[in-house]
């Protein structure tokens, strides 16, 4: 029997053990040290446990009628890395490059009948994608709308943020609460 400390790994040739050279079960959880599998050693295309947000308006937003305007999601559900910004930016500027699945949804209100809704996804302060446009039936003020997006980051400089135009004529807004107007996103493909 070799004992457990004969071995280690200067003096093992690089690349001469391999998976096919491990037995099945043979490599577990106990055998690996404390924070010895990080996020830069996962193979790559493999998300891990990159970031994750789930963030929303806490109260009722005002807009102006026609104006796109950027959502002030402003309480956190939950934000892994801490790159979701809720206080001063409302946007998700991960450190972790790699591509992102990011959805939204958004209640909004108008004082009048006939309004519209149009939701977008905005990278680096631009247009990235935009939602469907929703229409209330004849007679509602109240609208939804939703959209969702693959979008890669660079883990620096590359944020998010969820904007929408909320067209009619009165009062317009976009409608707090956890439920009604929330933004999620998180890495699918690490770079």
């Amino acid at each position: 029997m070799i004992p457990a400390d004969a071995i280690d790994a200067s003096k093992i040739a690089a690349g001469a053990v391999g998976a096919s050279e491990i037995a099945d079960g043979a490599v577990g959880s106990a055998e690996l040290a404390t924070d010895a599998v990080t996020q830069a050693k996962v193979a790559a295309g493999v998300a891990g446990e990159g970031p994750v947000f789930s963030v929303y308006r806490n109260t009722d937003q005002s807009v102006s009628s026609g104006v796109t305007t950027k959502v002030a999601l402003n309480a956190e559900e939950f934000d892994s890395d801490n790159a979701f910004d809720s206080s001063t930016n409302f946007r998700f500027q991960p450190q972790v490059a790699g591509t992102y699945l990011v959805t939204a949804h958004i209640g909004a209100n108008a004082s009048t009948a006939g309004t519209i809704l149009v939701p977008y996804i905005y990278k680096n302060g631009s247009v990235y994608k935009q939602g469907h446009s929703y229409i209330p039936p004849s007679g509602s003020s109240s609208m939804q709308g939703s959209i969702t997006a693959l979008v890669q980051l660079n883990g620096s400089t590359d944020y998010v943020e969820l904007w929408a135009n909320n067209t009619g004529s009165g009062t317009n807004t976009f409608t707090g609460g956890a439920s009604n107007t929330w933004f999620q996103g998180a890495l699918v493909r690490a770079a």
